[in-house]
């Protein structure tokens, strides 16, 4: 198998030649290839096509990259300095996001999804110079202390006491030159949720992106004659530097599972779509459309999932409706990504217990164990498990730290005795005899019941392949194991009852509800904390 031979032997060659700014690339593509379309974006669609939409040159996109530098050095910003962009993503928020790499400027991101709470919290630890938001957030400006030292940006309407995003923005044809950093030097502070009052900003420093990009560039699909739609966020930015074209689906980012399926379809084909990225709840919606409109999109060659476990239908849909392409499903993190990687044909091929996320890659070291505490230090060695348990990584492209959390590194980073520093994913798991990692949960989600152990994910797997089952999520509540599930048509509950006796699970209440509740990130994992407070 392809995929499985280029894993094991890897790939020569560096990204770029001994340049730890990864936006050069895009400074000399841009320059070399200036009437290449970069982006193609819609501004005018209804339910079955698009009408309108707007083509942006690789020269066009510089043009707005140096207007956006001009901007920010004409207001102060210097080397190191930090942004907060808290706003949906358009071609200026990539435009600004590259200005900021090109001078060395830090790029922080919040997850939406960790709540109002935590994300004042990590505004306040980001100790940004600057915010770029939406009007609703940063009318609110004088009430949040941690904001009234920051410049402050709306990329919608202006408000009191801020500035317009286009303040940033200075009409400037000057050549781009990019600021040079070391490998220490920081880059993307992106933060999640932590288990804390917390949230958790992994610190990504210029050679830790740099190996990351050299890891998405071995074992993904990067030529520059691709036709790319992109559904997650990064994969846009790292096309400029690719010379990828991207062609923005006709949808919004922050709700990428509420799509209409005939428009995309619409897009990919008119295109000539080559390659696509995205979270399962998006591609759920297409694939169906598209089976039952008989339909196929010939022009794909590579599909990339992750965010979630799927079901075997669901890739056998795949298959069927992208016939020429090769259909990938990720595992990673905010902390690491990739971590492994498998083909659809053989997760429709697994027939055990669990996720099937195939060979790890490489370069990564991985360790299932079972450690005694938090705060271990000390030889892994003693608590390899041969069965599952807590799966460990190391490697280039792992982030070592958060940024200024040391009670975040201490609950998620292990220093072994040689020195080395190793992730807690959080998630549970166990190698098979051909070394592929098959995940079985979340640490954090494991139920005991009289002694026996419950993986969620395993139980989860097994009720999503009942006919009729769309979703399945098991939880534990008061002292109570719930079994919730969406369904379009009623399912027998002995069914369920014959799974939950497999897995030894006694007094579940199997409940038929109408939607479980997901992340606001992918939507596409399921958020137990708001499904416990629906039941």
């Amino acid at each position: 198998m392809e995929l499985r031979s280029q894993q094991k032997k890897g790939l020569q060659g560096s990204l770029m030649d001994n340049d730890l700014n990864i936006s050069k690339k895009f400074v000399d593509y841009a320059r070399l290839n200036p009437l290449k379309p970069a982006f193609v974006s819609p501004t005018e669609y209804d339910d079955k096509q698009v009408q309108k939409e707007e083509i942006i040159t690789f020269e066009d996109f510089a043009l707005k990259v140096a207007s956006y530098r001009k901007g920010l050095t004409n207001q102060g910003y210097k080397k190191g300095d930090k942004i907060i962009i808290l706003t949906p993503i358009t071609i200026d928020f990539y435009a600004l996001m590259m200005a900021m790499f090109t001078l060395g400027l830090v790029a922080v991101f919040l997850d939406p999804g960790i709540g109002l709470r935590k994300i004042l919290t990590a505004i306040k630890d980001s100790k940004s110079q600057g915010i770029v938001s939406l009007k609703k957030v940063l009318k609110f400006w004088p009430l949040i202390p941690t904001l009234w030292k920051m410049r402050r940006y709306c990329s919608d309407e202006k408000a009191f006491g801020t500035k317009k995003l286009s303040s940033l923005f200075v009409p400037n044809k000057d050549p781009i030159e990019v600021t040079p950093l070391s490998p220490k030097d920081h880059v993307l502070i992106t933060f999640t949720s932590g288990s804390t009052g917390r949230s958790k900003g992994a610190d990504r420093n210029a050679q830790n992106v740099f190996n990351q990009l050299q890891v998405i560039e071995k074992y993904l699909a990067c030529e520059d004659d691709i036709i790319d739609m992109p559904v997650f966020l990064m994969f846009g930015f790292m096309n400029l530097l690719y010379g990828i074209t991207t062609v923005l689906p006709a949808a919004k980012f922050e709700k990428i599972g509420d799509i209409n399926p005939a428009v995309i379809v619409d897009q990919m084909k008119r295109w000539n779509v080559s390659r696509m990225s995205g979270s399962y709840t998006f591609n759920d919606k297409l694939s169906q459309h598209l089976l039952d409109t008989n339909d196929q999109i010939q022009s794909l060659r590579t599909l990339i999932l992750g965010g979630t476990p799927v079901t075997k239908e669901f890739c056998q849909r795949l298959e069927q409706i992208y016939p020429n392409s090769k259909n990938l499903m990720t595992y990673g993190s905010t902390e690491v990504a990739p971590i492994s990687m498998c083909e659809v044909s053989e997760l429709i091929d697994f027939n055990g217990q669990g996720s099937f996320v195939g060979l790890p890659c490489s370069e990564l070291a991985i360790e299932i164990v079972n450690l005694p505490s938090s705060n271990f230090q000390g030889d892994l060695a003693p608590y390899r498990s041969d069965s599952w348990g807590e799966v460990l990584i190391s490697g280039p492209h792992v982030v070592s730290s958060y940024y200024k959390n040391e009670m975040a590194d201490r609950q998620n980073k292990v220093k072994d005795s040689q020195g080395r520093i190793w992730h807690r994913t959080g998630d549970t798991g166990q190698f098979d005899k051909e070394g592929n990692l098959i995940l079985t949960g979340r640490l954090s989600d494991l139920i005991i019941q009289n002694e026996n152990i419950i993986h969620p994910y395993l139980v989860e797997n097994s009720i999503n392949e009942i006919p009729g089952v769309e979703r399945s999520a098991l939880i534990r509540k008061n002292d109570q194991i719930y079994l919730c599930y969406t369904s379009q048509s009623p399912v027998e509950k002995s069914f369920f009852q014959e799974i939950l006796d497999v897995f030894k699970i006694g007094n579940a209440n199997i409940l038929n509800i109408d939607s479980i509740p997901l992340d606001d990130r992918h939507n596409s994992k399921i958020n137990r904390i708001a499904l416990r407070k629906l039941i």
